[in-house]
């Protein structure tokens, strides 16, 4: 980390790119950004434009050609991008390499041949919780509100659902009430999943449990599941009971808009050990 000169910031849409930027005034560090066309921009990403190449999502070798120009010596990847069609995206030669060397086309898969390519390329790659360690999600009960023992079971649930479904590269989070998994994530984010899920309720029509964690072996400097105020917002919007996430492998964004989002609808958010305890 001393030996930072200049970051580049590969930004997506949201908080995370902003909080990036925030980091590097801060602490003096020049940086750079590419943002990409047709995808989610940053949040205030007006106010550092300056700052900011736009490329297409498939330029690969034209993202590391200005990064070199720029003169950036470490990359943090930060931000949510749409998952397009990987028929509809026109990569350069770059990129047709990079996708060559996964196998398969899942996002462990893809996200550790681009770390490997920009490392081979002669930057040093981050993750966003290296230069930001404040944003990790720590063990405990972080709202007013306890998940009672029917959420706490159903917690549970959630997290031996993700530990088996991750050998398979298949999703962060899950949904689960009552003991029966509503819903798992797919390329559609959590958003959506939430949305989804939400019709599957039965009669009542509320409750349920949002459950987040780290696949087995997913690279955490590149892409590491997170929760935020939009994350809270959806859940309160939609009558849901509450968050679990798994503590130290995920980020919480913007958490004390969050929290008073949690507490003013009755919410609970929890960071808990692969066993579903946050005590």
């Amino acid at each position: 980390m001393a030996d930072i000169q200049k970051i580049g910031i590969i930004a997506g849409g949201g908080t995370l790119p902003d909080l990036m930027v925030k980091h590097c005034q801060k602490t003096e560090k020049p940086f750079h950004m590419v943002c990409f066309k047709g995808q989610p921009q940053p949040q205030n990403w007006s106010d550092y434009k300056i700052f900011t190449t736009e490329l297409g999502l498939g330029q690969v070798g034209k993202v590391v050609e200005t990064f070199k120009e720029k003169q950036v010596t470490d990359i943090v990847m930060a931000g949510n991008l749409e998952k397009p069609s990987l028929f509809d995206l026109r990569f350069d030669m770059a990129g047709l390499k990079l996708m060559n060397q996964a196998r398969r086309k899942h996002d462990d898969e893809l996200l550790n041949a681009v770390c490997t390519f920009l490392t081979e390329q002669g930057f040093n790659v981050l993750g966003a919780h290296e230069l930001a360690p404040e944003i990790l999600m720590p063990k405990g009960l972080l709202s007013q509100r306890k998940p009672n023992a029917s959420q706490k079971t159903d917690l549970e649930i959630g997290l031996e659902t993700l530990a088996h479904l991750s050998t398979l590269d298949i999703g962060q989070a899950v949904v689960v009430k009552d003991g029966v998994v509503l819903g798992v994530e797919a390329v559609e984010g959590t958003s959506r999943l939430i949305e989804r899920c939400a019709t599957l309720r039965g009669a009542k029509d509320k409750g349920g449990v949002l459950v987040k964690a780290a696949k087995a072996g997913q690279n955490l400097k590149v892409d590491m599941p997170a929760i935020g105020d939009e994350t809270l917002e959806k859940l309160a919007e939609l009558h849901y009971d509450g968050v679990a996430v798994l503590a130290g492998q995920a980020m919480f964004l913007a958490q004390e808009k969050a929290l008073k989002v949690a507490n003013k609808n009755g919410l609970f958010v929890c960071g808990v050990d692969e066993n579903g305890q946050y005590a």
